[in-house]
C-alpha cells in the first residue's frame, strides 16, 4: 500500500462506530478509494476532520460518492484562472442558461491546452 493510501484508510477508521460504517471489505475499500481521489494527506484529514466535527453518534457517515464530492473540491485546480475560478470555462449570460453557447472555454484552458 501507497502511503497516501495507508494515511487514508486510518482516517476511515475514525468513523468506526458510527451508523452506516461499512461491515464489507468492499464497503471499506470504496470509502479509502474515495478519500484517496483527494490526492493528499492534508486534504484527506481536513476532509476528515470536517466530517467528525459536524458528526454526532447518530448521524450517517457519508457514502463513498459524497466523499468523492469533498475529495473533488479539496484537489488543487488545473488551470487556477480568477475567470473561470480554474475550471477552464465560463459560463455566459444568454436568455436561455440551458443552450450550449452558454458555456464557452477560457482564456487559460485554450492557452494550457495549446
Amino acid at each position: 500500500m501507497s502511503d497516501l493510501r495507508d494515511a487514508c484508510a486510518a482516517q476511515i477508521l475514525r468513523l468506526h462506530g458510527h451508523r452506516g460504517f461499512p461491515l464489507t471489505r468492499e464497503g471499506l475499500k470504496d470509502l479509502v478509494d474515495a478519500l484517496e481521489s483527494s490526492g493528499s494527506e492534508k486534504a484527506a484529514t481536513g476532509i476528515m476532520d470536517e466530517v467528525i466535527d459536524g458528526l454526532t453518534r447518530e448521524d450517517w457517515i457519508p457514502s463513498a460518492s459524497e466523499f468523492r464530492r469533498m475529495a473533488e473540491r479539496e484537489r488543487p485546480t488545473q488551470f487556477g484562472c480568477s475567470k473561470c475560478d480554474g475550471t477552464g470555462w465560463v459560463y455566459v449570460e444568454t436568455r436561455n442558461a440551458l443552450c450550449p453557447e452558454a458555456v464557452t472555454a477560457c482564456g487559460c484552458r485554450k492557452a494550457a491546452t495549446a
